[in-house]
């Protein structure tokens, strides 16, 4: 599960924040928290996770814990996805879905259930959920009959007092075909 836990402090007038490298973001409108908040998250790329049959992950997991905050107003959450929305495919071929952020007594794994208002439209690959609760497991799910996907962004930093150039690429991808694929490429390239 997560180690690379982040903060953010939330002001009475909200504002956006990027999660992580860009897989999400948060969006607190103007008076949604009542005072001052630590929100504390960190982004899951795997984990002991159970989805309904027939779904599988389809974007990393946001871990969010808002140390015990009310929410006066719903938070959107931006969660970048995977999946390939074709014009056939039912409203039900993506969902968002929530598990608690801790595991009860006994249990071995995050269950998580499905979350029914989300919009999957407004933007491509990106779904936008309003959140309430302050401490939750959040991810988008697919179906498991969609094609895989990947999407890669790159980043760079110059350093002029190093005169260095520093890049990272993060793949997205939603199968190992997709992880093997980009490691043999990454090996031919550096030979």
């Amino acid at each position: 599960m997560a180690t690379d836990f982040q903060q953010l402090h939330i002001g009475l007038d909200g504002g956006t924040f990027i999660l992580g490298s860009g897989d999400a973001s948060l969006e607190f409108p103007s008076g949604a928290v009542e005072k001052d908040t630590t929100v504390r998250y960190a982004i899951i790329l795997q984990g002991p996770f159970v989805f309904l049959a027939g779904y599988k992950l389809s974007s990393v997991v946001i871990y969010i814990n808002m140390d015990g905050a009310t929410l006066v107003k719903p938070v959107l959450l931006y969660l970048s996805h995977w999946c390939s929305r074709e014009e056939e495919d039912d409203e039900d071929s993506l969902k968002f879905a929530t598990a608690p952020h801790t595991l009860q007594g006994g249990q071995q794994y995050y269950e998580f259930e499905e979350q029914e208002e989300a919009d999957f439209n407004t933007h491509t690959n990106v779904g936008i959920l309003k959140i309430s609760e302050p401490q939750c497991l959040h991810c988008v799910k697919g179906k498991v009959e969609k094609s895989a996907r990947y999407i890669a962004t790159a980043f760079t930093q110059y350093i002029p007092s190093e005169d260095t150039l520093l890049f990272r690429i993060q793949l997205m991808c939603d199968s190992w075909d997709w992880d093997e694929v980009a490691k043999n490429k990454c090996k031919n390239q550096a030979l």
